[in-house]
């Protein structure tokens, strides 16, 4: 029996413990109260009868301290799930928190856009310091990572070219160098976040080159192993067959190049994943845009209903229903409203859903500041004192969190990770703009300022 006792003992003081800690206490069953009420005093209480008399019965049997340690073990469960509970509230229902400005401001054109990809994976660009990559939503970065050299001194943004990574190891960065005597393209690769580059010499065009045979290329990849480059004179016109294609399947070899059809405006295809991007068509008056939900291997040509001067999509979104594209007009009247299209084929037909609504006092037609965490969560800056965020497509708005400035190239991992690079203080006739970048944990309820 004393053995027992000691058990019940020392389990009495841990399931104790476990309920000092929690902040609501479960209710305790009937049954349960019963049992504990005689840990203390080694007995257990008489059940009420239809004779009840005040009466403590002794507890001898192996039987009774089993079920009081049974008892016991199911009153610590329920205490740790109430306590794990509790935990997990407050990590899904974070505090809002004013954003931080303090930190590293750079001039609002030297900072890239950040770009994103899968598991946290991030990087951006900053001129004079160099590539910066993160691979746990921004919450650690990476020291400045010098990319090859291009035509001036110091690296800008306008040297870059085009520039992609994978993960936060592979990545790929396209030169091209125009001259009077032709222009050159060369890839460089990286298996080591920058680290280290190595080149490959790809194509070249002779002739004179005028600011109309420019060449321009745009590559993406995939995955670390499935990307294509393709290369154009910048005079090229949507569907011209002027255009050189690279395919790679390995990361690093290529082949090609494919003589082909352009696709759109190169090298302006906007990637909103992997495997989803889409293209403007290369002349006013074509109301079509050009999407691919693989990759970029094949390309579905789109007309929008309706009457347009020059479409632009602000939005590209996959979801169950289809795709949705959020299309203002950038060639007509400033005061059309943005329009909503659906296509349930995969890009071939456009129909007009509904009318995006900006808050009030916000302009639904500014480009850049739209962005989907998921197809049914869009956030939006309409106005730079306040980010919004609809749940029903743009129908609705409600506030989200404080302002960022000019939050522009917003970009999300999911609902709630997302980076922008946010412009936090205006330009003047002797001072820039000043631009940081952020990120959130909390889907835009609180934003910190990255410290590179």
């Amino acid at each position: 029996m004393n053995r027992h006792r000691h058990i019940d003992e020392t389990l009495e003081t841990r399931v104790r413990t476990v309920l000092h800690r929690a902040i609501v206490p479960p209710s305790t069953p009937e049954y349960l109260r019963y049992r504990i009420a005689s840990m203390s005093a080694d007995t257990i209480p008489a059940r009420r009868g239809a004779s009840w008399r005040q009466r403590l019965v002794p507890r001898r049997t192996r039987r009774d301290a089993v079920a009081v340690r049974v008892a016991a073990a199911a009153l610590l469960i329920a205490a740790l799930f109430v306590t794990g509970g509790m935990i997990w509230n407050s990590r899904v229902n974070p505090v809002v928190a004013a954003p931080t400005f303090s930190g590293p401001v750079f001039d609002d054109g030297a900072v890239m856009f950040p770009q994103i990809r899968p598991n946290g994976v991030a990087y951006t660009y900053v001129d004079g310091k160099g590539l910066y990559l993160t691979s746990d939503f921004g919450a650690t970065w990476s020291s400045a990572r010098q990319i090859p050299a291009g035509n001036s001194a110091r690296d800008h943004l306008w040297d870059i070219g085009t520039i992609d990574f994978a993960d936060a190891e592979h990545g790929w960065l396209t030169r091209v160098a125009n001259d009077p005597s032709g222009s050159s393209v060369v890839e460089y690769r990286t298996a080591d976040g920058g680290v280290t580059w190595a080149s490959t010499a790809m194509t070249t065009f002779s002739g004179s080159t005028t600011d109309q045979d420019f060449v321009t290329a745009s590559q993406h990849f995939v995955d670390a192993m499935n990307g294509r480059l393709i290369v154009a004179p910048a005079g090229a016109k949507d569907g011209d067959s002027s255009c050189r294609t690279f395919l790679t399947v390995n990361g690093g070899a290529w082949v090609g190049p494919r003589i082909g059809a352009c696709i759109g405006r190169l090298p302006e295809v906007t990637w909103m994943s992997g495997t989803l991007g889409f293209a403007h068509a290369s002349s006013s008056g074509d109301a079509a845009i050009r999407v691919t939900t693989d990759g970029g291997a094949t390309w579905v040509s789109g007309s929008l209903a309706g009457t347009w001067a020059r479409p632009e999509v602000q939005l590209l979104v996959s979801g169950s229903g289809g795709l949705v594209a959020v299309v203002r007009d950038a060639g007509g009247d400033a005061t059309l409203p943005v329009q909503v299209m659906r296509s349930t084929d995969g890009g071939r037909n456009w129909l007009r859903d509904h009318e995006l609504v900006a808050p009030r006092g916000g302009d639904a037609s500014v480009q850049g500041n739209l962005s989907a965490s998921s197809p049914s969560r869009w956030v939006g800056t309409f106005r730079a004192d306040q980010m919004m965020v609809s749940d029903d497509e743009g129908r609705t708005w409600t506030p989200l969190g404080s302002s960022l400035g000019d939050a522009q190239g917003l970009v999300w991992w999911d609902d709630l990770h997302g980076i922008v690079r946010g412009v936090v203080s205006g330009a003047s006739d002797t001072t820039p703009a000043r631009a940081q970048v952020f990120v959130t944990d909390d889907g835009g309820r609180s934003w910190r300022p990255v410290t590179f």
